[in-house]
């Protein structure tokens, strides 16, 4: 019985989004602007994995940017806010009697790509607070040793917790992370 690799459905659509004219860069990472729509399309958005982040400087080996999963739920915020913004706009003015309004709404929520972390090494783990994750920072603070592991699982049990509660997003969480000055969106105008 030949079984297929579940990575292989994954190659087959990233094969059929790089024939799209104008959705991706030469390595088939979709672009994106600030408010993660496509560059190329004003109906797609992308966040992740799939998005296309220029190197922060060149190297000897080319690397990409990291993307942690903080950063990607950055993302993933600033998307579906603006994809809300797209469709109450769309349903207000849906009978085109205003065709001036009717015209794309200015986005404005943008993700503040803030790096937090917590990574464990068997023994020994690091927590890491960049703000933010690109330079330069403002902030880039780095823990290390056991503690680390220990926040670790602390934090593994709690994100099963809001997966089975179904509150991925709880405004506690928000807030906490507020307070410490780590924000996922932003709507300003001005440079992040």
């Amino acid at each position: 019985m030949h079984r297929r690799s579940p990575y292989s459905a994954l190659s087959v659509v990233e094969k059929l989004w790089s024939n799209v004219p104008r959705l991706t860069d030469k390595n088939g990472m979709i672009k994106v602007n600030e408010y993660q729509q496509s560059t190329g399309y004003t109906n797609i958005f992308g966040v992740g994995v799939c998005v296309s982040i220029p190197p922060i400087e060149q190297t000897l080996v080319p690397t990409g940017a990291p993307k942690t999963g903080y950063m990607i739920e950055s993302q993933g915020t600033a998307a579906v806010k603006n994809i809300r913004a797209l469709i109450n706009q769309e349903e207000k003015h849906k009978d085109g009697a205003d065709a001036v309004a009717s015209s794309h709404p200015e986005l404005r929520n943008r993700p503040l790509l803030n790096g937090l972390c917590i990574t464990d090494f068997g023994e020994d783990g690091a927590i890491f607070l960049t703000l933010p994750q690109y330079p330069p920072r403002k902030t880039d603070i780095t823990l290390h040793g056991k503690v680390a592991v220990a926040a670790k699982v602390a934090f593994e049990k709690y994100f099963l917790h809001k997966i089975k509660s179904g509150d991925t997003d709880p405004s506690y969480e928000n807030l906490a992370l507020h307070l410490i000055g780590v924000d996922r969106v932003t709507s300003k105008k001005e440079n992040v």
